[in-house]
């Protein structure tokens, strides 16, 4: 129940501060002429984000491949204090038994 009044919330204000600046702007864009502008804006920012977003997805797809093929050492794997380390290298050693 207490999640759900905190997102009720949450909604509600970030809703209230959506609405306040869709007034603003309806306000600040009077002409036909500046509605299309504001719309090829917002349209090209859209379209740059979802470049950026795609971009960083498969620089990330190419980092791990990059690094996949390198084979951390048991020692390394001791020294390193993450657990996810010897978590890499169980599963680099069982992945290169089957190429």
């Amino acid at each position: 129940m207490a999640i759900s009044l905190g997102m009720f919330i949450v909604n509600l204000v970030s809703g209230l501060i959506w609405m306040g600046f869709g007034a603003m702007i309806g306000r600040i864009l009077r002409s036909r002429r500046a509605w299309k502008i504001f719309n090829l804006a917002m349209g090209l920012l859209t379209a740059a984000c979802v470049l950026l977003i795609w971009h960083w997805v498969n620089w990330r797809r190419v980092q791990r491949a990059s690094t996949a093929g390198l084979r951390a050492s048991p020692a390394r794997a001791a020294d390193e204090s993450s657990a996810t380390a010897a978590v890499r290298y169980v599963h680099r050693a069982d992945t290169s038994v089957v190429r």
